[in-house]
């Protein structure tokens, strides 16, 4: 899945008009600068998971703000309203927006154990990530690696992102109230 560039387009709910990657790997890996690219109020069925690189970002979940600086990032659930606003003059993200089929199929031992838990979390649109709590420092590298991996079609990167996808369920797992 080569590298994908953010556009705004959503219909009247807020629901963003992308298709992420292939039927076979639905998946997208983005690299915005911040100062070129806005994020409107959006939602969409995937998954998504960002890590900040530089500058200061506020990011918007109905009724929270995040302020997020460089190392830091999160994980926005499934259907979760969402916005981002660059508080910094510069400022670059790396984001993955991913399907959760590329982890696990519907009603597997996976799914059921590691995705469905989370995916179906009432009380759960978004993680903040730091880098200083362990577990989080871990999914933050975790998200770098598929990225990377991703969004250079480096030699078996479905394998590797589907490998880090996966390692950050079973953390989320792990450290969230399920």
């Amino acid at each position: 899945m080569a590298l994908s560039f953010s556009t705004a387009k959503t219909d009247e709910t807020g629901k963003e008009l992308l298709t992420y990657g292939t039927t076979d790997f639905p998946i997208a890996f983005f690299d915005d600068d911040l100062t070129k690219v806005k994020v409107p109020w959006h939602w969409h069925d995937e998954l998504e998971i960002v890590v900040i690189l530089s500058g200061d970002v506020s990011v918007f979940f109905s009724g929270h703000e995040l302020r997020l600086h460089s190392g830091e990032g999160y994980w926005a659930n499934s259907g979760v309203l969402h916005s981002a606003e660059l508080r910094s003059v510069t400022g670059r993200q790396h984001a993955i927006v991913f399907h959760p089929k590329i982890i696990a199929s519907p009603g597997d031992i996976v799914w059921n154990t590691y995705v469905a838990p989370i995916l179906f979390h009432e009380n759960l649109p978004f993680v903040k990530l730091s880098p200083t709590i362990p577990w989080q420092k871990e999914i933050l590298s975790c998200a770098e690696k598929a990225w990377s991996s991703g969004a250079h079609e480096k030699t078996d990167y479905p394998l590797t992102v589907r490998a880090s996808l996966s390692r950050i369920f079973a953390l989320l797992t792990r450290s969230i109230d399920t």
